[in-house]
């Protein structure tokens, strides 16, 4: 196993460093062992342009996962194959592409300001992945570079897949997430599934919602690889519309939980992140935005 850092760029977050980009989204550049990929490809606003700010060339990448299939996630991919002189293969769980809407509160400063009492309803609000990546990842699965699995998959040395995470925890998927625009069919984006890099000093765990619930893909993460204890969880936790016992329950379990760092990112949430700050006394909380470069 390889013994150096993993390098870490966020290209798309909900909030960024003076002079670049914000979006709510999430995009990754990881640099793991000797691969180059990108984790998520934001809404496809930003992506290009931060990446640019980076120094970071879109033809060194070796392969794309997406973590899942909403729009927040899957935007910039469409534009990021416009770069490319070679495509390179996606990877994702089976029902990415799907069509899907969210009845919850947009994730905007006023929606969040809110309590659930004047919330009222909203109207429903399409994420699915947009049309052209969805046309792109069709062209790409006619040439075998569209790799879709639900399995746990080590798709590169020291960088697996935990394919689709069991959801039996009780926690949700953090939204009103549906699979029509009425509200009938429940989405529990079930395509969701994590990245674990095992390449470098200590295993790290990288999430894009946690749509599962963290608590959840701790667990799936611990059945499946007991030799790996995470120590570190970066990516997005979805506790941006955590009630208060969801937000207990996540860090308590935290307190008996491997884990001593999370990185958190995207869908986390300014209250979801302050209040493991005051909580979570065993681990520690490290925040980043977008156009910051970390090692871990």
């Amino acid at each position: 196993m390889v013994n150096s850092k993993t390098r870490f760029c966020v290209a798309a977050n909900d909030f960024a460093l003076p002079g670049w980009e914000a979006e709510h989204g999430l995009a990754l550049w990881i640099e793991a062992g000797n691969r180059r990929f990108l984790f998520d490809t934001g809404l496809g606003g930003v992506l290009l342009a931060n990446l640019n700010r980076f120094g970071l060339e879109p033809g060194r990448l070796d392969f794309i996962v997406l973590s899942h299939g909403h729009n927040d996630h899957t935007g910039g991919l469409s534009p990021l194959f416009d770069r490319l002189s070679v495509p390179v293969p996606v990877y994702a769980a089976p029902g990415l592409t799907r069509r899907r809407w969210s009845l919850s509160p947009p994730v905007t400063a006023e929606a969040l300001r809110m309590t659930p009492q004047n919330r009222g309803t909203f109207p429903p609000r399409e994420i699915s992945i947009p049309a052209p990546s969805s046309a792109l990842l069709g062209r790409l699965s006619e040439h075998g570079l569209f790799q879709q699995s639900g399995t746990p998959a080590e798709i590169a040395p020291g960088i697996t897949l935990t394919g689709t995470i069991p959801r039996t925890s009780g926690e949700g998927a953090g939204g009103a997430f549906f699979f029509d625009p009425e509200g009938n069919e429940p989405d529990p984006v079930a395509d969701e599934q994590a990245l674990l890099i095992s390449a470098g000093p200590e295993p790290i765990l990288v999430t894009g919602c946690c749509h599962a619930g963290l608590i959840n893909t701790l667990e799936h993460c611990s059945r499946l690889f007991p030799d790996r204890p995470i120590r570190t969880v970066v990516g997005g936790l979805h506790l941006v519309h955590a009630d208060p016992d969801r937000l207990r329950r996540t860090a308590e379990y935290l307190e008996s939980s491997t884990v001593r760092r999370i990185v958190p990112l995207h869908c986390t949430g300014a209250a979801g992140i302050e209040f493991l700050r005051r909580t979570w006394t065993s681990g520690r909380i490290e925040p980043r935005l977008a156009g910051e470069e970390f090692f871990l």
